[in-house]
């Protein structure tokens, strides 16, 4: 069964192993990518899981789901480099 018929059907623990089974290899790459580093983007990566986790009841398909999911991994890791920006600085 897809991601999205999961969905459909409400079965929202479902939905999120079928997307972390075909996206989470592609969402791990890219946060490794913008971030630079494995263990940042393994951090990053289980705030994603989170959120994506949070959003699946809200979903309406107005864009694709792998669009959606890249969204919000995009925003978590510039949250989490701004999140790390800011402690840097304080702790000068």
């Amino acid at each position: 069964m897809s991601a999205q018929s999961r969905l459909e059907a409400g079965d929202y623990e479902g939905a999120l192993e079928e997307i972390l089974a075909e996206h989470g290899d592609s969402l791990y790459g890219f946060l490794v990518v913008h971030l630079g580093d494995p263990v940042d983007a393994e951090e990053v990566m289980a705030i994603v899981t989170e959120r994506v986790w949070a959003g699946l009841p809200q979903f309406e398909g107005r864009a694709s789901l792998r669009t959606w999911l890249f969204v919000i991994a995009r925003n978590a890791a510039l949250s989490y480099v701004g999140r790390a920006h800011h402690r840097r600085e304080r702790s000068l």
